[in-house]
């Protein structure tokens, strides 16, 4: 395999910091999302309507 193929599979440092944020951002949704009574899965997508009123209350 060629060496620009190759590293384009790789993650940049700034894309792993945004995964890791969006990881720590979508448990925190989740976590407010149960405590103010919305229906959230464990895994998979949060509702943009669940991230929308989490960012108006935070």
């Amino acid at each position: 395999m060629n060496a620009a193929r190759q590293q384009g599979r790789t993650k940049k440092p700034a894309a792993r910091a945004a995964a890791a944020r969006s990881t720590e951002d979508t448990a925190a949704i989740r976590a407010w999302a149960k405590e103010n009574g919305y229906h959230v899965n464990d895994r998979g997508r949060v509702p943009t309507e669940v991230r929308e009123a989490y960012t108006k209350a935070n």
